[in-house]
């Protein structure tokens, strides 16, 4: 049902997409020109006929380009309930804005059923944001999340990201650290750094998504200061290497080298 002078309208039993996902429901209401909202509404980002998972919601309002606001706000995975919220608020734009991130769930082998990125995104200005939340493992417990962004001055600009995790079983702390620095100094300095530090070898097997870091046999963090010259490079390197195959650590003193 449209009203086409009023610009309002009912749907039963629809579906529509907005930006990231997929909005069903049992009802949805054209309220003006461009807020929905919805009863018994279903919100995936999952776009298979059979969503993997999906949140249902009593009422749902939708802001286009903006925010879908939902309360109360029950997970499912599959047609399991796994997570009760009171609100919660989904950044419905492509654009950079603060708010909570969608979380991820699923299951393995090693870690049993699991809930990651359950986080908030903060865009503290054009040029820094700063995301933290944590991570639930069904078998393992809880990872805490950080991540920060910054570019500066055209003349600065990197990320730092840490995670920390407390298992439950077997009892243990576990953490990475791992950042990314880029400098241009006086007098046509640049220097470039990175970070790379972890508990133990096998912390980004049991846990990361991504092949490489999985596959990763060694963690290598360096600072160097280069500077061009005219017809030649001159540049001061410091590094560490920690060797996980090997089982060993190496650590480079300041080195000196010029380049023509």
């Amino acid at each position: 049902v449209y009203n086409l002078q009023t610009q309002k309208g009912k749907v039963v039993k629809g579906k529509t997409k907005i930006e990231k996902g997929i909005l069903w429901a049992e009802e949805i209401f054209k309220v003006d020109k461009d807020n929905l909202k919805a009863f018994k509404g279903h919100y995936t980002t999952c776009d298979l006929e059979s969503p993997h998972y999906f949140f249902l919601s009593n009422k749902v309002k939708t802001i286009p380009k903006k925010d879908i606001i939902a309360q109360p706000v029950i997970m499912y995975i599959k047609d399991f309930p796994v997570l009760f919220l009171p609100f919660w608020i989904f950044p419905a734009t492509r654009e950079r804005k603060s708010g909570f991130l969608t979380p991820k769930p699923g299951r393995n082998s090693l870690l049993g059923l699991y809930l990651k990125n359950i986080t908030y995104y903060w865009a503290i200005n054009n040029y820094t944001d700063f995301t933290f939340g944590f991570d639930l493992y069904e078998r393992r417990g809880l990872t805490l999340l950080s991540d920060y962004d910054y570019k500066l001055f055209k003349k600065i600009e990197g990320n730092i990201n840490g995670t920390f995790t407390r298992e439950i079983n077997p009892k243990r702390e576990r953490w990475s650290i791992n950042a990314i620095h880029s400098q241009n100094m006086p007098f046509n300095i640049k220097m470039q750094a990175k970070a790379d530090f972890i508990s133990d070898q096998t912390y980004a097997t049991d846990y990361s998504e991504y092949r490489p870091e999985r596959l990763k046999s060694e963690a290598y963090s360096f600072l160097t200061l280069s500077k061009n010259l005219k017809i030649s490079s001159l540049n001061l390197t410091l590094d560490h290497r920690d060797d996980f195959l090997n089982k060993k650590k190496e650590t480079k003193i300041p080195s000196l080298s010029l380049s023509l």
